[in-house]
């Protein structure tokens, strides 16, 4: 009697076991969280780009999963050149990426406090930095999936000395696109310059379930010293009702252009597909360059 009521004890336990495993499994297969991949920028493959990422899973549960933002941050060192026009008006005549060399020569803990940079009317040249941070939280219920996009671009190029050395004229552009055919839940764009005024930043082209690209200049020209905008924030939510990836995942892109002229071109959008995100590019102006950050494994 007492060798049965063990036996059954045995096969109850296992059972148990069996039923904490599935549960295990069934937990693992919902914590594929948000991830990153490279940034760079086609303008210039060389740039030092000093890159930080966090993907880690913070909580899930069999039916509904919410995951820690996978974000991307990455800072790019930019020097740009000024050249005096006929008038004897200083601009900007070339803005670049610096390579790894480059910024080691001047030393990166000088890009800490660029105000140590400081340039007079008679240089030829300032420094300044970009950091972009970008992050994706997608939360899954039954059949629907829904990601918050969360992006800012930061400048600094540290106090200058007069309103002559404004950064570049000329607008500069940033877009989140995305791919798997979610739709817009909500958006939202602002700029803020030094001093922490909230300025104009316009959504100047949009693609269906595709993304977004908000325009704003980089130069805010003051009397009594040289102001920018310093942080660009936005947010988007998209969202599908019925994911129909069947396990495959789509992207979403952030996007910075800086121009240093002060004609606008023309922005024209591409559609994209289920894996891959809708691209947006800037056209008549040569005097751009671009940055690119990208978050993946987005179930849709």
């Amino acid at each position: 009697m007492i060798k049965k009521y063990f036996k059954k004890l045995v096969s109850v336990a296992l059972s148990a076991v069996m039923v904490m495993g599935m549960s295990v499994t069934a937990f693992a297969s919902e914590t594929d969280n948000t991830s990153v991949r490279g940034v760079y920028s086609p303008e210039f493959p060389d740039a030092y780009i000093i890159t930080e990422t966090n993907s880690e899973p913070v909580g899930y549960s069999i039916d509904s999963t919410e995951i820690q933002p996978a974000t991307v941050t990455a800072t790019v060192f930019v020097e740009e050149s000024y050249a005096v026009d006929r008038n004897g008006e200083v601009y900007v005549s070339d803005s670049r990426l610096l390579s790894k060399e480059e910024v080691d020569d001047i030393g990166i803990d000088n890009f800490d406090n660029l105000n140590t940079l400081a340039t007079p009317r008679a240089a030829k040249n300032s420094y300044g930095k970009l950091t972009l941070t970008f992050s994706g939280t997608h939360s899954k219920s039954g059949k629907s999936v829904s990601c918050k996009l969360t992006a800012d671009a930061d400048w600094d190029f540290g106090s200058f000395t007069s309103s002559e050395k404004n950064p570049a004229v000329g607008k500069d552009f940033m877009s989140i696109t995305w791919s798997g055919s979610f739709t817009t839940r909500a958006f939202s764009c602002k700029a803020t310059d030094l001093v922490g005024n909230v300025t104009s930043a316009v959504m100047v082209d949009s693609i269906a379930n595709g993304g977004r690209v908000w325009s704003f200049d980089e130069s805010l020209f003051e009397d009594h010293f040289a102001n920018y905008n310093k942080n660009i924030h936005a947010t988007m939510t998209i969202k599908k009702n019925t994911m129909t990836g069947n396990g495959n995942t789509a992207e979403a892109v952030l996007k910075y252009i800086h121009t240093y002229k002060q004609t606008v071109g023309s922005i024209s959008m591409s559609a994209g597909s289920d894996t891959v995100s809708a691209g947006f590019t800037l056209s008549n102006v040569d005097e751009q360059w671009s940055l690119v950050c990208t978050v993946t494994n987005i179930p849709y």
